[in-house]
């Protein structure tokens, strides 16, 4: 590392970065695999590409209503919309409210 200034480092021994990071690091990256593995768009490329796009993909999360994209926007990236979730909203009335 060069530094151009005074430089604050934090130096994680690889001991405690097994323990605390690798487990979340392997779980994440066999998240990735599955997707690239799964998704139709993807399942018949070979290994050797899937691999490479499994490196470059980033899970992101959005509410309803999160701005993403508007047309003839300019993009840096491609979005796949991995799965969604539909939430319904189911309104009971008893009959004491009625009253």
């Amino acid at each position: 590392m060069v530094a151009e200034e005074r430089t604050e480092l934090m130096v994680i021994s690889q001991q405690l970065y097994n323990r605390c990071l690798s487990g979340w690091q392997a779980a994440e990256w066999q998240a990735k695999i599955n997707f690239v593995n799964q998704h139709p768009l993807f399942s018949r490329w070979p290994a050797k590409y899937r691999r490479q796009l499994a490196m470059c993909v980033t899970k992101e999360t959005r509410q309803f209503d999160d701005y993403i994209t508007q047309q003839r926007d300019v993009l840096q990236s491609v979005f796949i919309i991995a799965e969604y979730v539909l939430l319904t909203r189911q309104t009971r009335i008893w009959a004491g409210q009625l009253q």
